[in-house]
């Protein structure tokens, strides 16, 4: 146990080796992979911000397409039903003729 407690103090008396100081070479190019990390992922970000106003842009492209095919039915419909009425009223207006003119 002894040996074991000798082993401890050792260990913590010891100093840390002294940092290492980087050179103005080293911090020179640390400071350009900083700055060209940066660069590549601000040229990311934006790719990726336009990738999504795209799909955002082509999904209310979509949607704006189905409302316009959706109006188009409305209005084919609408056209129908105008037809119908005034066949009817032509029908109507061909009997009243026809009495009067009897």
């Amino acid at each position: 146990m002894d040996a074991v407690r000798k082993l401890i103090k050792k260990i913590r008396n010891q100093h840390p080796p002294p940092k290492r100081v980087e050179t103005p070479v080293e911090k020179f190019l640390k400071n350009i992979a900083i700055e060209a990390r940066k660069e590549r992922d601000w040229e990311s970000d934006i790719a990726n911000k336009r990738e999504h106003n795209f799909t955002l842009a082509k999904m209310a492209l979509s949607e704006l397409r189905e409302q316009q095919r959706q109006e188009r039915e409305r209005q084919v419909e609408i056209a129908k039903q105008r037809l119908k009425n005034l066949k009817k009223a032509r029908r109507v207006l061909a009997k009243q003729r026809s009495k009067d003119a009897q």
